[in-house]
C-alpha cells in the first residue's frame, strides 16, 4: 500500500517534546530537518529479537497473553509481565515533556465540501466553484492532483500536469473557494458536521513560533445550501412554497425576484413545476399527501428540523407527553407541533407552571433559540417535575450556538451591539437578549441611532440573513472608532 490505509510502515517522528509516534511513512511529508526513526524493534530493524515470534506464531494466537501470563496470581508478577508485553506491543513512545506547540480550531460554513483533490475531486470542485458556491476542497497530500501527479495522460488537450495547474490556479483565484492541502477529513458527525485536521507548522516554509502545528476545522453547510437549492428549482421552472421559506425580508425579496410563490395554497400547486418545503419545515402528513397526489416535492428543511420531527415521533410512540421549547408564534414551532396533537409549547416558565404532570416527558427545541435559554428552560422543567422522566434532545442549530459564543466574546470589549435581521425573528431576538444579558445596549441596524453614545460596536446577524447582505451592511456601516464583526 502507499496511502493512509498502510497498517505497518509506522515511524517515530521528531525528538524530545515534539516526538510523535505511529506516523504512517506512506503519507508523512518530507521536509528539511525531519527526524524519523523506526519503532517496535530491538535492538535494530536489521536484527530484531522480536522476530522470533514469527517462528512461534502458531503457538501465539491473538491475545494469548491474557490467558498465558496468569501465574503466579499476584499483582507483582503481572506488573513484570506487563512491562515486557507493552514494550513489544508495536506502539511507539509518546513524548514525556510538555508539548511546546499550540493548536488552533476553525469553524467554517460552505455550500460544497469536496474531500480529495484527485482528478474527480478537482473536476467536482471546479464545477461547484463556477456556480458561485462557497466551496472547500481538502486533500491529505501537500499538492493537489492525487493519482494524476506524475501520470502520463492527456486531459482537455493537454498533459495531466498542465490540467492540474490550470484547475488549481482557477480555484485559487476565486474568493469563495478555500483550498486545504495537507488536510485529512476524519469524520462526519450529527447535524452534517465534518471534521478536518490540517497539518500546518511542521512542513510549512517560513513557519514561525506563532504558527500552529495543526488546525482542526469544523465544517458545516448552513442556510445558504437551502437557498441554493430553491434557486436551482426556480431556474428550472416555477416554484411554490407552502409557507414562508425563511423569515428574513432580504431572502423573501430575493425569492420574489425569482418568481417564487411563498405562502402558497394547494390550489396554487397546479400552476408550478415544484413544491419546495420551507427551511423550518411543514407537517409531515401534508408532505406525504402532496407526494401521493403527484406533486414534485423538494425537501429543503434544515437538518435540525428533520431531527426534531423524527424525535417527536419516536417520543410519542414511547408514550411520552411531547414538548417543544420554542416560541408560540414561530412557523417552525407550529410545523413541529402540527403532526402531534396535544404537544405543548414552552416559551417561558409560565408555560411550565400551567402543565399537568405526566410520568414521561419528551422534549425537543426550536432550532433558532438561544442555547443558554433552552438549557435554562429544560432545567426549570426538571426542577418542577422531579418525579417524571424527561427525555430531551437538544436540536438548537450548532450555527446558532456559535453565534451566541462569538457574541459573548465580542461583548467583552464592545460598548454596544448591532444585530442585522428582522424584528421578531427568533434568532435575532435571541442575540438581542444575549447582549442585554451581558449588560450591553443592543439594537437592530434600523435603530442604530439608539447606540449613538457607543464608540466600540460589535455586529452580528440573525440565522437567515444572507452573507451578501451582511457584507453590504458592513461596507456601508457608519464610521466608528472600532467595529467588531
Amino acid at each position: 500500500t502507499s496511502g493512509a490505509e498502510e497498517p505497518n510502515a509506522l515511524l517515530q517522528i521528531g525528538a524530545g517534546a515534539r516526538m510523535q509516534p505511529n506516523v504512517r511513512a506512506t503519507v508523512h511529508e518530507l521536509y528539511e530537518g525531519l527526524i524519523a526513526s523506526s519503532q517496535n524493534r530491538w535492538p535494530s530493524v536489521r536484527f530484531d529479537v522480536g522476530a522470533i515470534n514469527d517462528v512461534a506464531s502458531r503457538l501465539i494466537p491473538a491475545g494469548f497473553y491474557y490467558k498465558t501470563f496468569m501465574w503466579p496470581p499476584t499483582p507483582k508478577a503481572w506488573l513484570k509481565y506487563e512491562h515486557v508485553i507493552r514494550y513489544a506491543a508495536g506502539l511507539g513512545r509518546a513524548a514525556t515533556e510538555p508539548d511546546p506547540d499550540h493548536y488552533e480550531h476553525q469553524y467554517a460554513h460552505c455550500d460544497v465540501l469536496v474531500v480529495g483533490a484527485g482528478p474527480a475531486g478537482l473536476a467536482a470542485a471546479r464545477a461547484a466553484a463556477r456556480t458561485g458556491a462557497r466551496m472547500i476542497l481538502c486533500d491529505e497530500n501537500p499538492a493537489l492532483g492525487g493519482s494524476l501527479i506524475g501520470a502520463v495522460a492527456d486531459i482537455d488537450d493537454g498533459t495531466a500536469s498542465v490540467w492540474i495547474r490550470g484547475v488549481a490556479d482557477e480555484l485559487a483565484a476565486q474568493a469563495e473557494v478555500t483550498l486545504l492541502p495537507r488536510t485529512t477529513a476524519f469524520g462526519v458527525y450529527d447535524g452534517n458536521l465534518v471534521g478536518l485536521v490540517e497539518r500546518v507548522g511542521d512542513a510549512l516554509a517560513g513557519a514561525t513560533a506563532s504558527t500552529p502545528r495543526e488546525r482542526i476545522w469544523k465544517v458545516r453547510p448552513e442556510t445558504r445550501q437551502a437557498l441554493a437549492q430553491i434557486e436551482r428549482e426556480a431556474a428550472a421552472g416555477s416554484v411554490a412554497v407552502p409557507g414562508i421559506f425563511m423569515p428574513d425580508a432580504g431572502v423573501r425579496a430575493r425569492l420574489r425576484r425569482l418568481g417564487v410563490i411563498e405562502e402558497a395554497r394547494e390550489e396554487d400547486f397546479s400552476r408550478v413545476k415544484s413544491v419546495v418545503l420551507p427551511f423550518g419545515g411543514v407537517s409531515m402528513r401534508d408532505k406525504r399527501r402532496w407526494q401521493e397526489d403527484g406533486w414534485k416535492v423538494v425537501d429543503a428543511r434544515s437538518q435540525q428540523v428533520r431531527r426534531a420531527q423524527v424525535a417527536l415521533g419516536l417520543l410519542r410512540m414511547e408514550g411520552a407527553q411531547t414538548l417543544i421549547i420554542g416560541r408560540h408564534d414561530d412557523p417552525e414551532t407550529r410545523a413541529l407541533a402540527s403532526d402531534y396533537p396535544g404537544t405543548i409549547v414552552l416559551e417561558d416558565t409560565t408555560d411550565i407552571a400551567r402543565m399537568h404532570y405526566a410520568p414521561t416527558f419528551g422534549a425537543v427545541c426550536q432550532t433558532t433559540l438561544s442555547p443558554r435559554r433552552v438549557r435554562w428552560l429544560s432545567q426549570q422543567l426538571r426542577l418542577r417535575y422531579r418525579d417524571a422522566k424527561l427525555s430531551f434532545l437538544d436540536t438548537v442549530s450548532p450555527a446558532m450556538a456559535l453565534r451566541e459564543q462569538a457574541l459573548e466574546s465580542l461583548c467583552s470589549w464592545c460598548d454596544g451591539v448591532v444585530v442585522a435581521g428582522d424584528r421578531g425573528e427568533a434568532s435575532v431576538e435571541a442575540l438581542l437578549e444575549t447582549a442585554k444579558r451581558l449588560g450591553k445596549p443592543a439594537a437592530l441596524l434600523e435603530d442604530l441611532a439608539e447606540l449613538n453614545g457607543c464608540r466600540k460596536l460589535a455586529m452580528t446577524a440573525g440565522a437567515f440573513v444572507p452573507k451578501e447582505a451582511v457584507e453590504a451592511l458592513v461596507s456601508h456601516a457608519p464610521p466608528r472608532e472600532v467595529w467588531g464583526i
